[in-house]
């Protein structure tokens, strides 16, 4: 919030961010800080709360701030094309920093996925990705912005630098199935020999990962990601790496036919029955008789020590029963055992409270 009012203070004043300032000391007063004191003073007023006359002259006067921040968009955009860097590297992050309310300059991100710097380029993607589907917010060409961010990001990831490629990655994953058209490139990106080393893997650092994340997102329309998802889960990998595979399948095709097989071997496995678990739980209630007795047997958590794990287990089992509907009632027993157990976890215990309510009716 303080950086947005920060660039507010500069667009709205006309000050060049490019010139110098003079060196300060430590004891020196920040003209910017005294600034923002004064522009944050009616939401000061406010929580200090007083009269009601108080309050409305507050509440008036903030007003007429958030009026002056319409502008706000516009004039960072404009500096995304400063001469200097930094400025423009600020400009980007602030423009991260305001969403969805940053959707009417995408046009302007996209380009800045060109600039030199790719500091700005990473934070131009990442604000198209927090940005997400401009098609929610309606305006004169919806589709089109979405067109034009879609391609963008998907030549952002044959960017040189590697923080840009993952943050386009994740920003695609972002548009969900608008994101189609970069299936291709993200099945691509998911030949990056960068997921082994598990420290990189949880620090997000992992193209291969990052990419599986963002076909897992775009769901449904990313079918064509099948044959290589199924090919990681088969082969084995870092159980990170695997579990996101597992994941996207579930998210994908769960009613394929490799694709159920393939999930129902995973939930056999200590490491991804966790990820297969929450997979299975997208399976429609035709496949019932199929998934039942796998969603039943998750519900034994008696061989993972971690507590968390284990209500986290018994949670995402309960859940994907109660979405198959009458035929899980055979679950019952098992339900009522869960509910006896004073070593329940609390989120385990409220979904069991639920399940056995529904199949009692």
């Amino acid at each position: 919030m303080k950086k947005l009012i920060l660039f507010a203070i500069v667009a709205l004043s006309g000050l060049d961010l490019a010139q110098s300032e003079p060196s300060k000391t430590a004891k020196d007063p920040d003209p910017y800080d005294e600034d923002l004191i004064k522009v944050l003073k009616p939401v000061v007023d406010l929580d200090k709360g007083g009269d009601v006359s108080d309050r409305r002259q507050a509440i008036t006067r903030l007003g007429k701030l958030v009026a002056q921040f319409h502008n706000l968009q516009n004039a960072l955009a404009h500096r995304l094309t400063d001469r200097d860097e930094a400025v423009r590297v600020k400009a980007a992050e602030a423009l991260a920093d305001m969403g969805p309310s940053a959707r009417g300059v995408v046009d302007d991100l996209v380009k800045a996925l060109g600039d030199p710097s790719g500091d700005v380029r990473y934070w131009s993607a990442r604000a198209l990705g927090i940005i997400g589907p401009v098609v929610s917010y309606g305006g004169d060409d919806p589709y089109g912005y979405v067109e034009i961010t879609v391609a963008a990001l998907t030549r952002a990831l044959k960017d040189k630098s590697k923080k840009v490629r993952l943050e386009a990655a994740w920003a695609l994953g972002r548009l969900g199935p608008f994101a189609k058209p970069a299936v291709p490139a993200l099945l691509d990106a998911m030949r990056e020999d960068d997921a082994k080393d598990e420290k990189i893997v949880t620090s997000g650092g992992s193209i291969r990962w990052r990419a599986m994340r963002a076909l897992a997102d775009i769901g449904p329309e990313a079918k064509e990601a099948i044959p290589a998802l199924l090919k990681v889960v088969q082969n084995g990998e870092g159980r990170y790496v695997h579990g996101c595979a597992v994941i996207a399948l579930g998210k994908i095709a769960p009613e394929d036919p490799k694709v159920l097989a393939a999930l129902l071997a995973a939930a056999k496995v200590k490491d991804l029955r966790g990820p297969a678990v929450y997979a299975l739980g997208n399976v429609g209630r035709r496949h019932a008789d199929k998934v039942i007795p796998t969603l039943i047997q998750a519900l034994d958590v008696s061989d993972i020590e971690d507590k968390v794990i284990a209500d986290s287990m018994q949670r995402t089992a309960i859940r994907g029963l109660i979405r198959l509907g009458p035929a899980a009632k055979v679950a019952l027993p098992k339900i009522e055992e869960i509910l006896k157990n004073p070593k329940t976890g609390t989120s385990a215990r409220s979904e069991a409270e639920r399940a056995a309510k529904q199949m009692r009716d």
